[in-house]
């Protein structure tokens, strides 16, 4: 049994909405928790923000993982949105 374009369409369409679901969530947590980003390691031996406040090694490898998810979804977009305007011009016709 095969899907019909629309169904195709609009299953792609729920993906990527799903996927830019996921980076706004990301991004929101981000935003919440880390406001001051990025932390960074610094000679004296302390991981701080922008601002200067301290952060435990736990801290920053959470920030580290959150990061990772933030690049990472960016990436699920991007590849979730090539097929989808790739079809769109191809049914344009041009």
């Amino acid at each position: 049994m095969t899907m019909r374009p629309k169904k195709k369409r609009k299953i792609g369409d729920l993906i990527w909405l799903g996927c830019f679901a996921l980076v706004a969530l990301v991004m929101f947590y981000g935003l919440i928790c880390y406001p001051y980003a990025p932390i960074r390691l610094h000679n004296d031996g302390h991981y701080r923000d922008k601002t200067g406040h301290e952060f435990s090694e736990a801290q920053f490898n959470t920030f580290t993982i959150w990061e990772h998810w933030h690049w990472g979804t960016f990436v699920m977009l991007a590849a979730a949105t090539v097929p989808l305007a790739v079809s769109h011009h191809k049914r344009r016709g041009k």
